[in-house]
């Protein structure tokens, strides 16, 4: 299975960083944007596991890259092209994001709402470690609300 991540650059906790592990439990390939935080984090994990992992880079000015070697590489592009990319090449998206309510202007919302729309699988991570999945992503979308 090929799974694609997105999250904040801020980083995770300890408890998302437990669930990302489990979650990452019999993926074959991980796909990220390599930005510090989520990605950089999930890429860590990957590599740990011997997951094939696919980087998507963004053009830049190099503030939030995570400077990891992958296995693959993939054309530096603008960030919502890249997060377009990264939700085309996986069966399912991990989303770890800074808020627990959505949030315009953010990569890791437009993505989620991307991969949404193109009908992939969305596991959102809360802080706490617990997980949201399929249509309760897109009924706590629509409400706004992102409880526990």
């Amino acid at each position: 299975m090929k799974v694609g991540i997105t999250g904040t650059r801020w980083g995770t906790t300890y408890q998302r960083r437990k669930t990302l592990d489990r979650l990452l439990e019999g993926v074959t390939e991980l796909h990220h944007g390599n930005c510090v935080g989520a990605d950089e984090e999930a890429h860590t994990i990957a590599e740990s596991r011997g997951i094939h992992v696919v980087m998507h880079p963004v053009r830049s000015d190099g503030l939030f890259v995570a400077h990891k070697m992958a296995d693959e590489v993939r054309e530096a592009k603008g960030h919502l092209a890249r997060n377009r990319d990264i939700v085309a090449e996986c069966d399912k998206v991990i989303a770890l994001p800074q808020h627990n309510r959505e949030q315009y202007r953010s990569g890791t919302w437009y993505t989620i709402r991307h991969a949404l729309r193109t009908m992939k699988p969305v596991t959102v991570v809360l802080p706490s470690g617990n997980t949201v999945e399929g249509e309760k992503v897109l009924g706590l979308l629509r409400e706004g609300r992102w409880g526990e």
